[in-house]
């Protein structure tokens, strides 16, 4: 079990002015890691006032792709305890004020 803590994109700490992606915690390697933040950025600038089609936007991607059960949260706050698979876990700041939770969990 991991436990992320809190996130807040709105605390100080955070830098408003990113146009890229940041990773804060992931286990995934390779071509899973590449392809799911490209995945997750590319919801986050489709869907930018919409945090919950960004979420079924990534979460069908991930699970037609790779299998279910993918499951997303997408936000500037919030705080979030999961149990995952190994190596199947990815906490990222994208588009500026969001972050994105995707991990595996059968």
């Amino acid at each position: 079990m991991l436990d992320l803590g809190s996130l807040d994109v709105n605390n100080a700490d955070y830098d408003h002015d990113l146009d890229f992606p940041v990773l804060k915690y992931t286990e995934m390697t390779g071509a899973l890691l590449k392809e799911s933040v490209s995945l997750c950025t590319a919801a986050c600038k489709k869907f930018p006032s919409s945090n919950e089609r960004a979420a079924k936007y990534i979460k069908r991607a991930m699970d037609r792709k790779h299998g279910s059960s993918w499951h997303v949260v997408v936000g500037g706050a919030f705080g979030l305890e999961v149990t995952h698979e190994l190596r199947n876990i990815l906490y990222v700041f994208c588009c500026a004020k969001l972050a994105v939770c995707l991990w595996k969990c059968s």
